[in-house]
């Protein structure tokens, strides 16, 4: 009897541990069903918000290419207009009376204006200033009073010269065109066409101008900056050659015993580590692309002086200090190779179009060269001086030849020819 009242007390017991786990287990079957219902709606909701993710997507897509439509249609529209306008103004090309324009030249000033500035109005807001579009300007100031030495010299913004209202003068139209439709000049300067850049956005605009004033650049040979803009002057069907950029004629500086700074110019900060750290820690960092345009009326409507003053300041600080010159500026870069400063040139946009002025004459790094540990920065300076004078003497004829004065045609055609094809030894294309 004991025997048989245990044995039912075991199995009562055991029932009642299984009824109990059977109960709990029943419990946490249900609570796994009810947490795989909610993973499973989590991941509705999640496919849901990436279709909706996507569909949004779609959307932003479709509306920056309509955005993108729209703006070249209004850029098509104003460059119409301007253009238009423009077809209507004459022009000093064809004049039989240059020598009119002969006493003056008119040099390149950059308002940056935003907004209507080229109505005549002073922007409340405008950009800084990049002294390397100053250092053009002085260099070509330079030329001309080497070439010319009595003549005058007034300043007007280099985005605004069809409303050039000063005396009669002509311009020798170096530089990089442009923020605006309005840097054709009118009747009251004769355009030389020698260091000339056309950018990428204003091409289509500048083919717009042909069409409209068809025979305009009939007698004009286009000495070009660079080898896109050379290119693109090509397909269009425009007599022109590389001039390359009048800053690469700066002259030869003496040796000095202060020429012992490293300088760094326009190297974005995330890429200094891969600079060697000698260099860095003693170097001088200067920022030659933006220079505050001071908001004070006084300083800013005499700007141009003072911007060319104090490009000369930067430029001689190269000159009699620098060892070494690091830099991202064309402008920067290609003064210090004339002056014969040792210099290192890393384009970080990636074939840069404006860099074709350097073809031949000058080694130039990208951003992965400079992480690969492949940029040389104990580079050897490059010897110009004969570049320079077929620049400087290109210079020479060409105005003469604007002017209708007498020179030697196969001597200018010879000259343009080895400035396009000059080539320094171990040098790449």
């Amino acid at each position: 009897m004991q025997i048989e009242n245990m044995i039912k007390k075991v199995k009562s017991i055991i029932f009642r541990i299984k009824s109990k786990f059977k109960s709990k287990y029943k419990r946490l079957q249900n609570t796994i069903e009810i947490l795989q219902n909610k993973i499973d709606s989590l991941q509705n909701n999640v496919e849901s918000l990436r279709n909706n993710l996507d569909f949004l997507q779609n959307n932003v897509e479709e509306v920056n290419a309509k955005t993108i439509y729209l703006s070249d249609k209004i850029d098509l529209i104003n460059s119409n207009i301007n253009v238009k306008a423009f077809s209507g103004v004459k022009n000093a090309l064809n004049t039989t009376e240059k020598q009119d324009y002969r006493k003056t030249a008119v040099l390149f000033k950059y308002d940056y204006y935003t907004g209507v500035a080229f109505l005549g109005f002073q922007g409340e807001n405008h950009f800084g200033v990049n002294l390397g579009d100053y250092v053009q300007t002085l260099a070509t100031k330079n030329v001309i009073k080497t070439i010319s030495p009595d003549t005058d010299f007034v300043f007007w913004d280099r985005d605004n010269l069809l409303h050039y209202h000063g005396k009669k003068a002509y311009s020798i139209m170096q530089g990089w065109f442009s923020h605006g439709d309005a840097y054709l000049p009118n009747e009251n300067i004769l355009p030389i066409f020698l260091g000339t850049h056309i950018t990428t956005e204003k091409r289509n605009t500048f083919i717009n101008f042909i069409k409209h004033n068809p025979g305009y650049f009939e007698n004009v040979t286009f000495g070009c900056r660079d080898t896109s803009t050379l290119e693109f002057f090509k397909s269009i069907g425009l007599k022109s050659y590389l001039s390359r950029c009048l800053t690469l004629t700066f002259p030869k500086r003496p040796k000095l015993t202060t020429q012992n700074k490293v300088f760094i110019v326009n190297i974005p900060d995330e890429y200094l580590k891969f600079i060697p750290s000698d260099l860095v820690n003693n170097a001088e960092f200067i920022n030659q692309r933006s220079v505050d345009t001071s908001r004070n009326f006084e300083f800013y409507v005499n700007s141009a002086e003072k911007y060319v003053t104090m490009t000369e300041q930067v430029l001689d600080n190269y000159r009699n200090n620098a060892s070494l010159v690091i830099t991202s500026a064309l402008h920067c870069a290609s003064p210090c190779i004339a002056m014969g400063i040792p210099t290192v040139l890393i384009d970080f946009e990636d074939n840069n179009d404006r860099f074709g002025s350097l073809k031949g004459i000058f080694n130039i790094y990208n951003k992965s060269d400079l992480a690969d540990g492949k940029i040389n920065f104990n580079p050897e300076t490059i010897d110009l001086e004969e570049l320079k004078h077929l620049m400087m003497k290109n210079v020479e004829l060409s105005v003469k030849q604007a002017f209708d004065e007498d020179i030697d045609i196969d001597e200018l055609r010879t000259i343009r020819e080895e400035i396009e094809n000059y080539k320094v030894e171990g040098i790449d294309e």
